[in-house]
């Protein structure tokens, strides 16, 4: 596989993961990888307004760890453009996340996070709230959707999720 693609894949299946999940409905018809963005062609199904694409530039932006993603139209076509160069973020610490989720939420808060994310919290095998958060963070991970969940606790507790950082 060529860096070209890999770049390709590594931006666009998060960025697909964020449409779908904020049914936003758009396909990824194409792409293409310049020296210093990846731009991602959307095709919006009629009557979805382009102003919900533009809603969400910041939470694509978090999810893909870069500071910002420009959304470009042109015609009825709507393009991502997610910079290379200026990735910032840095890989998620699972222990901070687990430390948050056991920390800062409570067993309610925690069991929407698993509903919004349809993981059945009875099913997570830790006992109590530490062990069904260490839980639900492994698990997550293990499916390689473990930035939904940063998503949804940046949404929730926004200042305690800067500290995600691995470093």
């Amino acid at each position: 596989m060529t860096t070209a693609r890999k770049k390709y894949n590594l931006q666009s299946e998060p960025a697909k993961m964020v449409l779908t999940s904020r049914v936003v409905m758009a396909r990824v018809t194409g792409g293409v990888v310049t020296p210093h963005a990846v731009r991602l062609c959307l095709a919006p199904t009629p009557g979805n307004r382009i102003d919900r694409v533009q809603a969400l530039a910041k939470e694509l932006a978090l999810t893909l760890g870069v500071p910002n993603v420009r959304i470009l139209r042109q015609g009825s076509s709507v393009q991502l453009e997610i910079p290379l160069g200026e990735v910032t973020s840095e890989p998620v610490s699972l222990t901070k996340l687990r430390q948050i989720l056991a920390d800062k939420f409570d067993e309610d808060e925690l069991r929407d996070l698993c509903f919004d994310l349809r993981v059945d919290y009875q099913d997570l095998a830790g006992a109590g709230k530490r062990g069904k958060a260490r839980e639900l963070v492994a698990y997550l991970d293990r499916r390689g959707r473990i930035h939904e969940l940063v998503i949804k606790v940046y949404k929730q507790r926004p200042k305690v999720a800067k500290k995600l950082s691995s470093k």
